[in-house]
């Protein structure tokens, strides 16, 4: 009787096995994979825009390089709509086919807003600057994030004097820096010690700079030249590493643009206390080849700058058992200090398509 029982509850485990199987494979006929990359007309790659089909419960979010991968629930035409903060909506019609169906590049312009009404119509007039484009990359990955994160873009790193990875995150909002001769070093989120942050390049964590071995790192050495985006999650969430109390800070290097780039800049000044001349540059060049297969990433940034400080220490007889004299001057040192610092930093990648679902890639990255 016993044998029976334990026949028939195996049989209908394997029964229910089967069925499972048969509902999965079932589900997956007609799901079939729609693979694309999303590009600004005049910006490279998208991350975080909004791929979704027309009439249908399909919608995908388009990763840091500007890929997605969506699922269509019919065959033949559909419709495919694109949105992303600042570009126009683009629908257009695609024909779907068994398999993986590659798209390729999707090109979407820049959202341009055209005044029709007549001039006498006009009740008031409002003069506004949009987002940088970049910018408005940032803030659809902060839009589509599940964490707490503060995110910026190269577009704003650029346009401030931040020469340094530090300086550039000490825009973020609840984020605080150390500075080491007026320079800013160590970065700190929510007013936490140093050490109970962590910090990561493209999502893999950086090894402790510190002596004391906790998680605290030294910034100033990485020219902001080399970022992409920065990303700041103030609250961790369980798919990041659950050793950082404060928060997390996420630098993403550049990658491989969708199209051919090349940014030069170059300036130099006079530092009037060292009577030294300084001076900085970068260059970033990018490009795609074999068919917009291989992808090319160059970046440098060099800063050369004499510093000088005037130090005024002044001790007292503290140790002193007269009462009037501990008030008094011991010593008085007058210091002045100078010294050259030189930042350098080179970042260069390549990535190479294989198909529509896979890809190999190298980063590195030089900084002194």
């Amino acid at each position: 009787m016993n044998n029976s029982i334990g026949f028939s509850k195996q049989k209908s485990r394997i029964i229910q096995i089967s069925a499972f199987f048969l509902m999965a494979s079932l589900g997956t006929i007609h799901a079939q994979s729609i693979k694309g990359t999303i590009v600004g007309k005049t910006n490279g790659a998208l991350p975080g825009a909004n791929i979704s089909i027309v009439g249908a419960d399909a919608k995908a979010i388009s990763s840091l390089d500007g890929d997605f991968n969506l699922l269509s629930p019919r065959l033949g035409e559909i419709n495919l709509k694109v949105e992303y903060i600042g570009y126009e909506t683009k629908i257009f019609p695609i024909i779907i086919k068994e398999g993986t169906n590659d798209i390729g590049y999707i090109t979407i312009a820049p959202e341009e807003k055209k005044n029709k009404e007549k001039v006498s119509d006009i009740q008031q007039v409002v003069i506004s600057r949009p987002n940088a484009l970049t910018q408005a990359k940032a803030y659809e990955i902060k839009k589509n994030n599940n964490a707490i994160m503060e995110v910026i873009a190269a577009d704003a790193i650029g346009k401030l004097p931040d020469r340094n990875a530090a300086e550039a995150v000490q825009r973020v909002q609840g984020v605080a820096v150390a500075r080491y001769h007026g320079e800013a070093d160590q970065a700190t989120v929510r007013g936490t010690p140093f050490a109970w942050n962590s910090a990561l390049f493209n999502g893999n964590r950086l090894p402790s700079a510190n002596v004391l071995g906790n998680r605290s790192f030294v910034l100033d050495v990485i020219p902001s030249e080399l970022i992409q985006f920065v990303q700041v999650s103030k609250a961790v969430t369980p798919d990041m590493d659950g050793d950082a109390i404060g928060g997390s800070i996420n630098f993403i290097t550049r990658t491989a643009p969708a199209k051919k780039t090349l940014n030069v800049s170059g300036a130099g000044g006079y530092n009037t206390f060292s009577q030294n001349a300084t001076y900085n540059g970068s260059i970033v060049y990018g490009d795609r080849f074999f068919k917009n297969k291989l992808g090319v990433i160059l970046s440098g940034a060099i800063w050369d700058r004499q510093w000088g400080a005037d130090s005024f220490d002044v001790t007292y007889n503290t140790a002193s058992s007269n009462i009037v004299q501990k008030n008094s001057i011991s010593t008085i040192m007058m210091k002045r200090y100078m010294g050259t610092r030189r930042t350098i930093g080179l970042n260069g990648g390549l990535e190479y398509k294989l198909n529509a679902n896979n890809k190999i890639y190298f980063r590195g990255m030089f900084n002194k």
